[in-house]
C-alpha cells in the first residue's frame, strides 16, 4: 500500500464509513482508499482454513497442516493468488466479521459465524469439525486396473465430498475384502455421462493379493459402542463414515501401516582393526537399521528424492539414493525406524536434512502409493533438528 495522507481516527470512520475502528489516533490512507484492513482480532477454525485454496502450476493446493489445527511454518511459502472461490469466501467472511465488536480477545470464526452450518443436529448435539471421512468402493471382480497415485475415483450419489476431504478405499466382492488404501480428495465431486466422480490422491495402498489389510472383521470390531455404527457392506461409493468410526479407523490403518522395528535386543556388533600402528579390538554399540526398509521406500519412489526428484543413475545403469529417518535414530532423538520415519532422499537433500538445515513441508514431500510419511516426524525435525533458515 501507498499512503497518501494520515487522518484522524474519526476522519478514518467517516471515511470507511464504520465506526467499529482500533482506538488508535492517527489511521494511514493510500491515494484510491483501496487498502486491506488489518483485522488482528479474528482468525479462521481449522475447518474453515482447510477450505481455502491457492493457484499453483499442478492446480489448487490447500494450505499444508502438521496435525489437525496445527499450520506448517512454511505453508504460505510461494503462495501468491487464491482461487475465485476461495477469494470469494474470504470477502463472504470479512463482510460479515467486520462489525463484530472488538473485545480486545482474538475471535475464532467458524463455519456457524458467516452462515454455512447450524451450530446444533437435530439431537442437540454440537456439529463436529474434524476433517469429513468418505468410504470409496471397489470391486476388483468388475474392475481390477492399477490402482494409481492420482485417479477420479467414483463416489456413487453423494455430492458432499470437498476438497481435503479424507477417503478409505474397501475392497468388496472377493475375498480378501477390507480397507485396502488411504486417500485425500484432490477436488469435489464432478459429474459426466458416467456418474460423479471425486480426484483422490493416494496416500498409502495395500494390495489385497499379497499383502494384509485391514479385514471385514477387524472393521466390524471398530463399530463396538459406536453411535451410529458404519455398514461395511454397503454397495455404494461414497457413503460418509461417522465420525467416531473414523477416528478409529484412522488408528487401525495407521497400526497397519506401522509395521514393527527391528528387535532392539540383537548383541551389539564387535569390530576388530588393524594396521601399521598396531591392532586394536574396539566394542561398537550401534542401532540395528532395518535395511529392507529403507531399500523398499526408496523403490517405491523409483530412487527419486522426495524433495526435488533428483536421482543419480550409475554406470551399470541402476539408480542410487539414500534412506533418511526425519526423527533421527538414537539418543537424542530416539526416533523409530518406522516407514512413516523414512524419506527416499537425494545425497545433497540427505545431508542439508541431517544437519538440520532446511526445513520440510509435508505439502511439498512427494508421494508414492505405499508410503504414508508421518506428519509428527515432519514437525519433531522443523522443531528441533532445523537449525537455520534455508529453503528445501
Amino acid at each position: 500500500m501507498t499512503v497518501g495522507r494520515i487522518v484522524t481516527r474519526p476522519e478514518a470512520a467517516r471515511l470507511w464509513d464504520n465506526d467499529n475502528l482500533y482506538d488508535a489516533d492517527e489511521w494511514a490512507v493510500d491515494p484510491e482508499q483501496s487498502g486491506t484492513l488489518l483485522d488482528l482480532h479474528r482468525r479462521l477454525d481449522p475447518a474453515l482454513t482447510k477450505r481455502l485454496r491457492f493457484e499453483t502450476k499442478s492446480g489448487p493446493k490447500g494450505l499444508c497442516f502438521i496435525s489437525d489445527a496445527e499450520l506448517d511454518n512454511q505453508a504460505t511459502r510461494g503462495v501468491r493468488e487464491l482461487t475465485p472461490e476461495s477469494a470469494a469466501l474470504l470477502d463472504r467472511i470479512i463482510a460479515v466479521t467486520d462489525r463484530l465488536p472488538k473485545s480486545g480477545q482474538t475471535v475464532t470464526i467458524t463455519g456457524e459465524v458467516i452462515g454455512d452450518e447450524t451450530p446444533a443436529t437435530p439431537g442437540g448435539k454440537q456439529k463436529s469439525s474434524s476433517v469429513p471421512t468418505y468410504l470409496l468402493t471397489w470391486n476388483p471382480d468388475h474392475w481390477d486396473g492399477e490402482i494409481k497415485p492420482m485417479m477420479n475415483w467414483s463416489c456413487g450419489h453423494t455430492k458432499r465430498i470437498q476438497p481435503g476431504d479424507r477417503l478409505f478405499l474397501i475392497s468388496q466382492g472377493r475375498e480378501p475384502r477390507g480397507v485396502c488404501a488411504s486417500a485425500g480428495a484432490d477436488s469435489g465431486v464432478t459429474e459426466d455421462v458416467d456418474g460423479r466422480f471425486v480426484a483422490m490422491r493416494l496416500e498409502a495402498y495395500r494390495n489385497p493379493e499379497a499383502e494384509p489389510i485391514l479385514s471385514r472383521l477387524a472393521l466390524d470390531e471398530l463399530n463396538q459402542g459406536a453411535e451410529p455404527p458404519m455398514k461395511w457392506g454397503i454397495q455404494s461409493s461414497g457413503t460418509q463414515i461417522p465420525e467416531q468410526v473414523a477416528q478409529r479407523l484412522e488408528q487401525a490403518w495407521r497400526e497397519l501401516l506401522g509395521g514393527s522395528p527391528t528387535d532392539p535386543e540383537e548383541p551389539p556388533a564387535t569390530a576388530t582393526a588393524t594396521g601399521p600402528a598396531g591392532r586394536v579390538v574396539a566394542e561398537v554399540s550401534r542401532i540395528i537399521r532395518d535395511t529392507q526398509l529403507a531399500d523398499r521406500i526408496k523403490e517405491l519412489h523409483q530412487f527419486e528424492c522426495q524433495l526435488c526428484g533428483h536421482t543419480i543413475v550409475l554406470p551399470d545403469g541402476s539408480r542410487y539414493a539414500e534412506g533418511h529417518h526425519i526423527q533421527p535414530l538414537g539418543a537424542p532423538h530416539d526416533g523409530p525406524d518406522t516407514g512413516d520415519n523414512v524419506l527416499c532422499l537425494c545425497p545433497n537433500h540427505h545431508a542439508a536434512c541431517d544437519l538440520g538445515a532446511i526445513p520440510l513441508a509435508i505439502c511439498d514431500v512427494r508421494r508414492a502409493a505405499g508410503h504414508v510419511v508421518g506428519l509428527c516426524f515432519i514437525d519433531y525435525h522443523n522443531r528441533v533438528v532445523y537449525r537455520g533458515s534455508g529453503t528445501a
